[in-house]
Parts: C-alpha cells; structure tokens; sequence
C-alpha cells in the first residue's frame, strides 16, 4: 500500500477528484476495462494502443469535468489516493490504481496535442458577424424559442426569433454556436425555411451539405463549402498558404483540415488502389483517436469517431466548383485579418487608459505615493491563455504501445 510521503509527492487538484469517481462508479471503471479488454496485461487477449487511447476517451467522457485536459499526474495522483484510502475490497482498488496508472501513461505520451485543444480558440478574435450576434442576443434582440440541437460540423443549433428596437415584426433565425463560444445569426423568410435548414445540419440528415439557397451565407456553411471542395481537391493544386490564414470555428472543421494536409503544404502519399477519401477518413481517425475525452461529445462520436467520419461522407459528396471555393476562403481570410487587427487596435488602446488610471490612483494617495499592495490594473483586452498552434500527434513509440500495462 503507497504511504503517505507518496501521496504528497502525487497529490494535484484533480486527482482527488477522479478517484472519488472510480470508487463511486465501479460500472464506469468495469465499462472501461471492457474497452481495453487487457488493462493488465494477462495477455489473453490481443490489446493495443488504440484500445487504450478508446478506454481514456470513455473515461474522461464519463467523467469530464468541462473543456479540461487530465493529465498523466492527475492519474497518477488518483490512483495513489486509491491505494492510501481505506477500503472494503482494497485488492480491488489496487488494480483500479494500476489502471489510472496505465491510462495517465497513454495521456502524458500525447499531452501536447491535448492541451492544443484547450489553446485553439484561446486568442481568435471574434469577426464582425460575430460580434454583432452577440450583441443582439445579450441585448434580448434575439430569443432563442427551443433546445440546442447537436450539429453534424460540431456546432450548436437553435431555433429563435428576431426583433429590432423599433419594435417591428420579428422573423425566425437560428443560432448557431461554435467551439470558440461565439454565436451566428442566421436569418430566414419564415420558419418552414429555418427549420429545413436546421434540420439539414444536424447529426442524423444525410446527403451532401447545401451551397446554395437561404442560410448558406453564414460562416458555418461556407466553410463547409470550402472543406468540401478540399476533399475533392486535396490532391491537385491547393493554394495551402492562404488557405493557412483560415480559423476554423469548430475542433472538428480544424481537425479535417489537418488531415487534409497535416503540413500545410502537400498531402501524404496514397496506399496503392486505395482513393483520396478514404485516405482522408484514415488520417482523420487517427488524429481524434488522441483527442481529449471531453471533445468526444463535440461532432467527434465514440467509438471510432463515427459523427466525424460521417461529416467526412456528407462533405465529399458535395459538389463545389474551384472558382467558389478560393472565394469563400478569401472572404474567411480576409474576415479573420480583419478581427486580427480590430483587436491589436483595442489593445493598444487600452494600454494608455490603464496607464492614467493608474496615475489618477497614485494621487488619490497622500503625497502621491501608493501603498504597498496595491494596484490598479486593466483587466480588459487581456488573454488568459498563450497562444499556440495546433500540434501533431507526436510519433507512437513502438516499445511503449504494446499490450502490456503501464504500471
């Protein structure tokens, strides 16, 4: 049994935590084991790294605590909680502890593409529809008039109904929410339209995404156009570099993008007889079989990513000319810049005001001095988190991905 000295060592803020979990829900741990199939490596059965990255997305699905990342300290920490606290069966929670162990070993090898996702929207600006949506719905210009409905591209949809100050007659919309947190006002003539189009979106429609007709203006359709065009074009000739300029407003969009050119410039070379999307579709389902178990949820699909993999059907069977395409994406581009440099001017901007703020503080002292302890800071304009690019999954290790446990 690990003493208490291991325990300090191990402690973090969420391994308490999860292991209060693993007590209270022995069916959760049971299902997990199932999906490994061999945690403890008796070798039975056949068990390989991608059983073990499926187990960590069902755990940290079933256990997820928001867009948080556990990492393999938070496991580790867990399962010397396990083994110190007292039990009725302590023979079982030692085997749970060697199971958090093993899973918190898998989740350190791809930590940094794993945290990538709690970075990827940590610094967008908002572009001006953006912008524009959420003042409308904080206003109470736009109520929402239903549940959010899952989309197939990882967005969230509902119903609503518009007004304006002057008090006119209101007219049906759909709000659509991305991963970054920022909502889309999407106007219709009526609601038999809206609907239609809601309905086309979400998980269970089937067929090729529209591109033309009401709705296809907003920014969620036009970057599907662009991503379906891609994955018809991915092999010719792309322009990468502005198609690099792009912010992808879902994980899911984002992810596809990397899996159509992982390095910006020229697609992986193709198995023989085998066609350009179901290349995409493998590369895809490697990359989000290491994503974070709280993205699962998000248009991923567990097990397999079977939502995004039926995104990848839908976008390929619909047809946008080259012509389209490379306009859209230069209207993206150019929408993103835009937001880019609305945000750097706000933000020197803001410095000078912080500045006299703070000198108005000072002589609000006696004799113009400030008191130790305190200080007057502009929280406005500031970003709580470091920008970072989206990584690669690192390299597997072939000594490390055996059946094996990880204890």
């Amino acid at each position: 049994m690990a003493d208490v000295s291991r325990l300090l060592d191990e402690e973090t803020p969420d391994g308490q935590w999860l292991a209060r979990q693993c007590a209270q829900r022995p069916g959760m741990v049971a299902a997990v084991e199932l999906v490994i199939r061999d945690p403890y490596g008796t070798r039975v059965v056949p068990c390989g790294w991608q059983d073990w990255y499926a187990g960590l997305q069902l755990f940290e699905h079933s256990t997820r605590r928001g867009a948080w990342a556990f990492t393999g300290a938070d496991y580790r920490s867990a399962g010397a909680w396990l083994e110190c606290a007292p039990s009725r069966a302590p023979g079982r929670m030692r085997q749970v502890a060697r199971l958090l162990r093993g899973l918190g070993s898998y989740a350190d090898d791809q930590q940094a593409y794993r945290l990538s996702w709690q970075q990827r929207y940590a610094c967008r600006a908002p572009v001006a529809e953006e912008v524009a949506a959420d003042r409308q719905v904080q206003y109470g210009y736009v109520r929402r008039s239903g549940r959010w409905w899952p989309g197939i591209d990882g967005s969230r949809y509902a119903l609503a109904v518009q007004g304006d100050p002057q008090g006119a007659r209101e007219h049906p919309v759909v709000v659509v929410t991305n991963s970054a947190g920022r909502c889309e006002v999407v106007s219709f003539a009526d609601a038999r339209g809206a609907r239609r189009w809601l309905a086309g979106r979400l998980r269970g429609a089937k067929g090729p995404v529209p591109v033309s007709g009401p709705g296809t203006a907003c920014r969620a359709s036009r970057e599907d156009q662009l991503l379906a065009w891609l994955v018809h074009a991915a092999y010719g000739d792309v322009p990468w570099d502005q198609l690099a300029a792009v912010r992808w407003t879902t994980h899911l969009r984002a992810e596809l993008f990397l899996a159509l050119a992982p390095d910006g410039r020229q697609r992986p070379a193709l198995y023989p007889g085998e066609s350009p999307v179901r290349n995409i579709r493998r590369h895809l389902a490697s990359r989000l079989a290491f994503a974070p178990g709280w993205a699962v949820s998000d248009g991923i699909g567990w097990p397999g990513a079977r939502r995004a993999l039926a995104y990848v059907d839908r976008l390929a069977a619909t047809e946008v000319t080259r012509s389209h395409a490379l306009r859209v994406a230069s209207g993206l581009a150019c929408a993103d810049m835009d937001a880019a440099v609305r945000r750097a001017v706000a933000g020197k901007a803001v410095a000078p005001a912080a500045q006299g703020t703070e000198a108005q503080a000072r002589r609000l002292v006696p004799g113009g001095r400030q008191r130790r302890g305190t200080r007057v800071q502009q929280q406005r304009g500031q970003i709580a988190a470091a920008p970072g690019a989206v990584q690669m999954p690192p390299p597997r290790q072939p000594g490390r991905a055996g059946p094996g446990p990880r204890w």
